[in-house]
């Protein structure tokens, strides 16, 4: 539902973001429009594939959930690569992102069907749940929105201030040392659920 609205409410900023908030050359806003447009209708299979890890990664089953994530990592980066023969269009390389965001979220409800006796059986609403989990859900859903806002905050008002060109230059450096988590994430993330 999160991912839904969160979509909704992409795709209808998305003009007003494309044609006044960032830098985008007026040359490149219609094929933008239609990227961020593409991207939002991912949003509701990113959302559900976070939560889908969380099962996995409750259950311990690490194993499982690195035969996805790890071809997912590479494809995240290849396939818009992978497209570049047929088509350099950014709206290309949005709809191959958005094809392995599917098929990750695909794979990732099957493990979990397959890993979770009983979860695709049968769905019972318990009243008594209700409360507890619109509490921890809204907590969650609160700091699954302020994250990724302050990580890619400083993006959006480069873009804004400078150029979208700008953030290119940027968003390759700090990748490049962001990517240094590598290194205390998987330690991290075998730890929190024990």
């Amino acid at each position: 539902v999160m991912g839904v609205l969160g979509g909704a409410i992409l795709v209808g900023i998305a003009p007003w973001m494309v044609e006044h908030v960032l830098r985008i050359p007026l040359a490149l806003q219609a094929e933008s429009l239609r990227l961020v447009r593409i991207l939002a209708v991912t949003l509701p299979v990113v959302t559900g594939t976070a939560a889908l890890t969380g099962v996995l990664f409750a259950q311990q089953r690490f194993g499982a959930l690195n035969a996805v994530r790890v071809p997912m990592g590479v494809l995240t980066y290849a396939a818009p690569v992978l497209v570049l023969p047929w088509s350099a269009s950014l709206v290309a390389a949005g709809v191959a992102l958005a094809a392995v965001r599917l098929l990750a979220g695909i794979a990732l409800l099957a493990l979990c069907l397959f890993k979770t006796p009983g979860l695709g059986s049968r769905i019972v609403m318990r009243s008594d749940l209700v409360r507890p989990t619109l509490q921890f859900g809204s907590w969650m859903t609160v700091s699954a929105v302020i994250g990724p806002f302050m990580v890619y905050f400083d993006r959006f008002l480069i873009g804004a201030l400078l150029s979208m060109a700008m953030v290119a230059y940027y968003t390759t450096s700090y990748d490049m040392v962001s990517r240094l988590t590598l290194l205390s994430l998987p330690v991290v993330n075998v730890l929190f659920p024990t």
